[in-house]
């Protein structure tokens, strides 16, 4: 009976710790589909900056504004950079919660698998002990009515 408990209390940790994983990926995943948005509305926000840029080139710009314009350009640049790495490392992030969720989850289907194994063990055991009192009934009976 101990044997049982014990698989029961690692089959229970098994599923807490594959319950904190799936929650570890979730949030894995959520945040890095928040960083896509960002990355996805800087470059959006490039896109209409460098149009509103081109329109104002061609209606004639001075020195200082083609400048900032420049300059302003180059520090979009580095923040979509910066966010373009951001969401490569939540990337690698969500990789690595789906490992530790996918192992957490085969060691809790091993524990499961050798609980069914125990309990099938348990059944075919009471089973020939079943067997073996109805076998010794059969001959005894047989032989009394001798």
């Amino acid at each position: 009976m101990a044997a049982h408990s014990t698989l029961e209390f690692l089959i229970d940790l098994a599923v807490s710790k594959s319950d904190a994983a799936a929650a570890g990926l979730g949030k894995a995943i959520r945040v890095s589909e928040d960083g896509s948005n960002k990355l996805s509305l800087l470059r959006q926000y490039r896109d209409n900056y460098v149009a509103n840029f081109q329109t104002s080139m061609a209606s004639g710009l001075t020195a200082s504004a083609y400048r900032n314009y420049q300059s302003f350009l180059a520090k979009l640049e580095q923040a979509i950079a910066g966010q373009d790495g951001i969401v490569a490392g939540l990337e690698r992030k969500i990789t690595k919660e789906r490992s530790a969720w996918q192992e957490s989850e085969r060691q809790r289907n091993r524990y499961r698998m050798l609980q069914d194994r125990a309990a099938q063990k348990e059944y075919n055991t009471a089973q020939q002990r079943e067997q073996k009192a109805m076998d010794e009934h059969a001959a005894r009976q047989l032989f009394y009515r001798r």
